[in-house]
This record gives C-alpha cells, sequence and structure tokens, in this order.
C-alpha cells in the first residue's frame, strides 16, 4: 500500500512542459501517470481481501453429520504467518479464512490486534473435533482480549464473523483440511 499512495500522490503534480495547443505533453503525462497509480491502488486495494502471497493455501472442510461447510483457506504454519495472520485486512470474501496450524497441541490465546474485520475462531483438537467456537471483535489498541478454548488444540481457523452460525455447525463437529497441490 505504501508504494500506491506514493504514486497517487506523484498523480497529483503535473509536470511543467511546453504545450502546442492541442497537444499538451505535461498534460498527457500527467493522465497516464494518474492511470497508473489509479491501477496501482486499485490492486493493492483488492489484495486486502486476497490471499496473503506465499502463504500455502486449501480447503477446510467442516461437518457435523447433519451440516456440512467448506472454507478456501490460507495456511499459517509457521510462527510469522502465525504472528501475522489476518492483521491490516480490510475485508474476508465469503467462505474464505485462515488456518493456523501447531506442531504441538498448545493453549496460546489468540488477539484481535491491528484487525481491521470481526472474525469467528473454531478451535480443533488432535481428533478433528472442535472444541470451541467464538465471536472476536476488532482491537484497534492494547490491552486487547484472548480468546482460546481453555483446551489444548493443533488448529484453529479464523473466518468472517457469523460464519459458523450460518452453517449451523459448531463445537463436535470434525474438520478436515485438504491442500492445493497436494
Amino acid at each position: 500500500m505504501g508504494m500506491g499512495r506514493e504514486a497517487v500522490g506523484t498523480a497529483t503534480r503535473p509536470q511543467p512542459s511546453e504545450s502546442d495547443g492541442c497537444h499538451d505533453r505535461g498534460v498527457s503525462t500527467f493522465r497516464w501517470v494518474a492511470v497508473v497509480a489509479v491501477a496501482v491502488v486499485a490492486q493493492a486495494t483488492a489484495a486486502c481481501g486476497s490471499p496473503e502471497p506465499g502463504l500455502p493455501t486449501g480447503r477446510l472442510l467442516i461437518s457435523d453429520g447433519a451440516n456440512r461447510a467448506a472454507v478456501e483457506v490460507e495456511i499459517a504454519e509457521t510462527e510469522e504467518a502465525r504472528r501475522t495472520g489476518l492483521m491490516h485486512r480490510t475485508k474476508l470474501d465469503a467462505s474464505s479464512g485462515m488456518v493456523f496450524l501447531f506442531d504441538q497441541p498448545t493453549r496460546a490465546g489468540f488477539w484481535m490486534k491491528d484487525t481491521l474485520i470481526p472474525l469467528t475462531i473454531a478451535f480443533w483438537d488432535d481428533q478433528g473435533h472442535v472444541i470451541g467456537v467464538y465471536d472476536m471483535d476488532p482491537c484497534p489498541a492494547d490491552p486487547c482480549r484472548l480468546y482460546g478454548p481453555g483446551f489444548p488444540y493443533v488448529g484453529a481457523v479464523e473466518v468472517n464473523r457469523d460464519f459458523f452460525d450460518e452453517a449451523r455447525i459448531g463445537s463436535g463437529a470434525l474438520v478436515r483440511l485438504e491442500r492445493d497441490g497436494a
């Protein structure tokens, strides 16, 4: 986004030029720079709801027997990816989310620091059973609330608020992750 802001700033200052009356090179150059700046800003804005480059992707299948749902996910399985999560995103596409995977069962809490959109998080155990589903509110400043199931878990998924309510799926459901390209 920093590049987009710089390009917009550049586009607002046309360079002085000579004009032949019909074809003002300064205006033409200014229009070209403005078009490029708009394209850069549009691309950066579109990325706000798009997957983070470089993260693995896949589908998380969730079922409780009667109800099923699928979520297109980015997979955060490194410390850095888990720490960043969905911070600074301005939107999350419907039926999209981020899965957080851990090598060992953990009790670590999640927080919403610098996360701009309301989310729901579901945690699952080493058997793939959902052990807790919680709505989370954005937190613009410390201190931020920690969210966790109170039990060891090996994975979690963050989705748009109310996804689980709308899918009528909750604790006890089974999850299965299918990685793209696997």
